[in-house]
């Protein structure tokens, strides 16, 4: 069977977990004996560019985008269109939502939906009530992929999409268990909260400094190391001293998977609030590295958590501090949720992402 990945998503992200899902996607239908490929004539994606992936046709990459942004988009378009024509592949499965100009294509065409995040937080990003930003891509499209089944009900209730048109895969954590650590040298002298990726809008990280500002115990005895996210903004210094942190209560590391790996090591809990996931990935990862995890009890996160994390209400600062304070003051808690979380990440691996999609793709054919 020939599988064709597109551009679009190695475009958009220069890192982010879905292109590193499709990576990994991609690795693991090859290791079915399948001729799948990325192709890519011009991309900015620095997952593909510092790892060496077999069944990859790449031409350009840059380092940034410029202002040449709308023909470069034009250019992958039309160099993906003359592909499609001399690989023929028996299914197409974009990597994101600009496929219109697949309609002339009479293949099978496979989308994921990552999340409904604009559908179900539209004032965030200026969309009308009336306005469905995927209905183009979902129109076109013959099979949804939703990464849990919180996503899969929003993909059914926005779009009307049937329910045997979808299916659920779970993903599962981009770092392997067995990646190398290295030491970080961020001088960390107090035990610490980690918080994981961007921090605004319904990431919902400013009520999370509101509500350990709450406790007196949590600001006297931890700091806060976030990673991930880009620099910290003036708003966010402003809110730091709004709630009396001093400047050696939080820490920003803008670094790698080994980076990463250490800080869940040696974390005291991550601390995971979003308003609303697909999923939610950096739980799954800290159970790996025996890292309690702390998280809403909402969308996709109950799905990845399951009973192996400590729940609060996400729009309540005082529910979130009492969360923390149960796992941070008990050590029972803390060694209960890593027993937990290492029989939970046993659930969930690459090979049945693999296994699962490909048994898509051939229902299809």
């Amino acid at each position: 069977m020939k599988i064709l990945y597109d551009y679009q998503i190695f475009y958009n992200q220069k890192y982010g977990g879905p292109s590193r899902y499709f990576i990994e996607l991609h690795k693991n239908i090859i290791d079915f004996n399948h001729d799948a490929k990325i192709y890519l004539p011009i991309h900015v994606n620095n997952h593909i560019k510092e790892n060496k992936i077999s069944g990859i046709k790449e031409g350009l990459f840059l380092k940034r985008k410029f202002k040449l942004n709308s023909f470069l988009k034009l250019y992958n378009k039309f160099s993906t269109t003359r592909y499609l024509n001399s690989f023929n592949p028996d299914i197409i499965h974009p990597t994101y939502y600009d496929i219109g100009f697949y309609k002339k294509f009479k293949k099978p065409k496979v989308l994921t939906v990552y999340d409904l995040i604009h559908e179900r937080y539209r004032e965030l990003y200026n969309i009308k009530r009336d306005v469905l930003p995927k209905k183009e891509a979902i129109d076109n499209s013959d099979y949804y992929l939703c990464p849990s089944k919180c996503t899969q009900r929003d993909l059914i209730e926005y779009y009307n999409v049937k329910e045997e048109q979808t299916s659920v895969i779970y993903w599962a954590p981009f770092i392997n268990k067995n990646h190398e650590s290295k030491h970080l040298s961020y001088n960390n002298k107090k035990p610490y909260l980690l918080y994981v990726g961007n921090r605004h809008g319904y990431k919902n990280a400013n009520l999370m400094i509101e509500a350990i500002s709450l406790s007196k115990e949590i600001m006297m005895n931890y700091n806060v190391i976030f990673f991930g996210g880009g620099n910290f903004k003036k708003v966010e210094i402003d809110l730091f001293k709004k709630f009396n942190y001093s400047e050696s209560q939080f820490k920003l590391i803008n670094g790698n998977d080994q980076d990463l790996v250490n800080l869940y090591k040696n974390a005291s809990a991550l601390v995971y609030p979003s308003l609303y996931e697909g999923l939610g990935l950096p739980i799954l990862e800290a159970m790996q590295f025996n890292c309690p995890v702390i998280t809403s009890y909402t969308s996709g996160m109950i799905e990845a958590g399951g009973d192996a994390v400590e729940y609060f209400d996400p729009k309540k600062k005082e529910s979130i501090v009492a969360s923390i304070k149960k796992v941070l003051f008990s050590e029972g808690r803390q060694k209960e949720l890593i027993n937990l979380g290492q029989k939970r990440i046993d659930q969930f691996s690459w090979k049945r992402v693999g296994k699962e999609t490909l048994n898509i793709y051939k229902k299809l054919c």
